[in-house]
């Protein structure tokens, strides 16, 4: 594998399993588009991309039984006209707060927060909807992920 095609083919990893057979000791492979690559392999070749910058970090996917104990919402947030900046600094100090994006239409801003109960995630839509500068606030509370290819 050329250090640009397992960089390429990065974001399509899907998942750290056993080996195949007949391998003579089953180890973990990374499975890359359909391509299977041992471990071993793969340790040298990350390092030296992480030692260079140009993987920095990695994330955990977890199963969806995971996620069960926690609630998590997407937030439309509306923000008054030059305000944009200050709300989005006091989003940011938001541990619960996932993912934050600028987004056309409706709203300035789409936050994904994930709270561990009901009571938590009411206090944080009333602290997002308190900030100065916000002006409006649309909450859809997750049920389900049907399709999940963030990781998130």
């Amino acid at each position: 594998f050329a250090d640009a095609e397992l960089i390429e083919a990065l974001p399509q990893i899907d998942e750290l399993e056993p080996g195949p057979e007949p391998l003579p000791e089953r180890r973990p492979v990374l499975l890359v588009t359909g391509v299977t690559i041992p471990a071993e392999w793969f340790g040298p070749i990350s390092a030296r991309l992480e030692r260079d910058g140009v993987v920095v970090g990695y994330t955990v996917c977890l199963g969806q039984d995971e996620h069960d104990a926690s609630l998590q919402a997407y937030v439309g947030i509306t923000v008054s006209p030059k305000s944009g900046r200050a709300v989005e600094q006091r989003l940011a100090r938001m541990p619960e707060l996932r993912q934050l994006s600028t987004v056309s239409g409706e709203f300035d801003f789409v936050a994904l927060l994930r709270a561990d109960s009901p009571l938590r995630l009411d206090a944080l839509l009333d602290e997002i909807g308190g900030i100065d500068g916000v002006a409006r606030t649309t909450t859809s509370i997750v049920l389900a992920r049907r399709i999940d290819r963030l990781g998130a």
